[in-house]
C-alpha cells in the first residue's frame, strides 16, 4: 500500500510486492501494469493467464529485481462485493456495456482510467525515492497505460507488451488519406 496526497486529498494506491531473489543488495523495481482481464494482479502474482504464456513473468523479474504489480481500483483484493459477485464483473453488465460503478465515475467526472493512472503515477514517485532504476512493464491494455506512464514519469525503462495502435490516435479512413 502506498499513501500520497492529490489536490489536498489523502488517499492509498496498492500493489503486491515480491521481494527480489537475486544475490546482493535490490537496486531495480520493476512495477508491471496488469491488462483489462478480471483479476490479472491475482493472474500475475501466481503465474497463469494469458499474461505468463512466454514465461512466468514474475518469477523472471524476480531475479533481477523487487517485483510491484499494480493492483487496479474495483479488482482483485479492491473488488466490491455483492452477494457473493463482483460488482463490476460480468455478473452485473450486460454486454457492451459498462457497470454501474464505471458510469457512476464517468458522471462524476472522475474516469476509472484516469484513476488508477493517478495511482500508478503515485507507486512510480515512491518506488523512485527507494531504488535507483525503476522499470515499467505494460502487460495488454497496460501497455497503453504504461506508455502514458513512461511519458509522465521519470522511468528509466518501460517494456510495452501490446495494449498501443495508432487506431487509437485516428481512424482507418483518417491514416489512409495520408499515405
Amino acid at each position: 500500500m502506498f499513501n500520497f496526497e492529490l489536490n489536498g486529498i489523502q488517499t492509498k494506491a496498492y500493489s503486491t510486492y515480491s521481494p527480489s531473489n537475486a544475490i546482493g543488495n535490490c537496486k531495480t523495481a520493476y512495477f508491471i501494469i496488469p491488462g483489462s482481464n478480471n483479476n490479472q494482479t491475482t493472474a500475475l502474482m501466481k503465474g497463469y493467464d494469458y499474461h505468463n504464456i512466454n514465461c512466468y513473468i514474475k518469477n523472471e523479474l524476480k531475479t533481477m529485481g523487487d517485483v510491484y504489480i499494480l493492483c487496479k481500483p474495483l479488482e482483485d483484493y479492491r473488488a466490491l462485493i455483492w452477494n457473493s459477485k463482483k460488482l463490476n464483473s460480468g455478473n452485473y453488465v450486460t454486454p457492451g456495456n459498462l457497470s454501474f460503478v464505471y458510469n457512476y465515475l464517468l458522471a462524476n467526472n472522475r474516469p476509472y482510467g484516469i484513476n488508477y493512472l493517478i495511482e500508478a503515477l503515485a507507486i512510480i514517485k515512491t518506488l523512485k525515492q527507494k531504488y535507483e532504476r525503476v522499470v515499467l512493464y505494460g502487460c495488454s491494455q497496460g501497455g497503453y497505460a504504461s506508455l502514458i506512464l513512461s511519458l509522465n514519469s521519470e522511468v528509466d525503462a518501460a517494456q510495452i507488451a501490446s495494449g498501443y495502435t495508432i487506431s487509437f490516435d485516428k481512424s482507418a479512413n483518417d491514416l489512409s488519406a495520408h499515405l
